[in-house]
């Protein structure tokens, strides 16, 4: 048994349950204001999305090449999980 996947489903759960905590810690930071944070939460996916993504294609020798659909359901991946994150705030 591969012990890799369970790593790294460890580190998610670590990751998402320090999430809500440290947006608490942001929010209250920002004179409560709940949608303050998200500035940074945005720049924060942003940097780490293409960062990650970019360093990921490049060490599996991928081509930087896109398809439509591919952009397309990409974006709505991306976006559910934007529009996730908000509720969890809300």
């Amino acid at each position: 048994m591969q012990k890799l996947p369970v790593i790294f489903a460890l580190m998610t759960a670590l990751f998402w349950g320090l999430y809500g905590p440290t947006l608490a810690i942001a929010r209250q930071a920002g004179q409560g204001n709940a949608f303050k944070p998200y500035l940074m939460i945005g720049v924060a996916y942003l940097v780490w999305a293409i960062l990650g993504g970019a360093a990921g294609m490049a060490y599996t020798k991928v081509p930087f090449t896109f398809s439509g659909a591919g952009v397309t359901w990409g974006f709505i991946g991306g976006s559910l999980g934007a529009f996730g994150a908000l509720t969890l705030t809300l």
